[in-house]
């Protein structure tokens, strides 16, 4: 009896062991990304045609502190011609500043002035987890400070984002952020969701593993996934927003962006690319994501721009 009651406790702490170590994969998964480089962007942009003239842009580097002290890397894009509308663009999960190059390029020709940027533990930044949206949503906000501060009070100011990027501009909302407008381009409405999706499609895994990586997430970086809820921060919103997602995006459903949509109170539009893939709208039909942006951002603001 003693031996198999022995035997009995190892079996539960090996069990116990094995869905601790599991825990902190999966939350690692999601909380530290595999990093796209610069030079795997770049190369990533180029095959979709979409870099263009970015080498011949006008482009001026320099850095943000946060409120904790965290440091963003950032690049300013002038327009073309003296301009009063500015634009900060958020990149997704595991990329990095050029990955919104596409759509500086895209605004440039609008005559924005662009701000890019790599978010907290991507690209140039100092390595540090992600949150997938509660401290990037702050920093957020800070940007939005920095950018009035620097160029003027009284200037134009949007956000536009993509996946990751257009998730946490929505729980910016929670902030009051002082912005003209949103583009939200194939965001989560709730983290968990896109999560159930992945660890099937990724891992072939069962999707009640998703509540074990949250409770790894919550013991080893802090949060857990639950608390990432971008559609019960729009309740906070009176942003005008542009909800935008390509309906074969197998990496989070468009079905996300189509519930934010019903959700949201404010002034919204909501434009689907049949046949888009995640984060690829823009790439899939240019002529038809311009004209979406220009008409809804022209709307919002008014011929006069006011």
């Amino acid at each position: 009896m003693k031996n198999s009651g022995k035997t009995a406790l190892i079996s539960l702490g090996a069990l116990g062991g094995a869905a601790v170590g599991a825990s902190y994969l999966l939350a690692r998964y999601v909380n530290r990304p595999v990093h796209k480089t610069f030079e795997e962007r770049v190369k990533d942009l180029r095959q979709h045609g979409r870099w263009e003239d970015y080498d011949k842009l006008r482009k001026i580097p320099y850095t943000v502190e946060m409120s904790d002290g965290y440091v963003l890397h950032c690049t300013f894009i002038p327009a073309g011609i003296e301009s009063d509308r500015y634009v900060i663009i958020s990149h997704g999960f595991g990329d990095n500043r050029l990955g919104s190059a596409k759509y500086a390029l895209m605004y440039h020709a609008m005559g924005f002035n662009s701000v890019i940027y790599d978010t907290r533990g991507q690209g140039e930044n100092k390595d540090q987890p992600i949150t997938l949206g509660l401290k990037e949503s702050k920093d957020l906000i800070s940007l939005i400070a920095d950018t009035r501060k620097r160029y003027g009070r009284d200037i134009i100011l949007g956000l536009h984002g993509e996946s990751m990027g257009a998730s946490f501009q929505i729980m910016a909302l929670k902030y009051i952020p002082d912005v003209s407008f949103m583009i939200c381009d194939c965001g989560f409405a709730k983290l968990e969701d896109v999560l159930d999706v992945q660890i099937t499609k990724v891992f072939h895994l069962p999707r009640w593993m998703v509540k074990l990586g949250s409770f790894g997430s919550g013991v080893f970086f802090g949060y857990f996934f639950g608390e990432v809820q971008p559609i019960k921060l729009l309740k906070y919103g009176k942003v005008p927003i542009c909800f935008c997602h390509g309906t074969e995006d197998s990496f989070i459903p468009y079905h996300e962006s189509e519930m934010m949509y019903e959700a949201y109170r404010g002034y919204k539009e909501l434009h689907l690319f049949k046949g888009a893939e995640h984060v690829e709208s823009l790439n899939s039909d240019p002529e038809s994501y311009y004209r979406m942006t220009a008409d809804f951002i022209e709307k919002v603001l008014g011929e006069d721009g006011d």
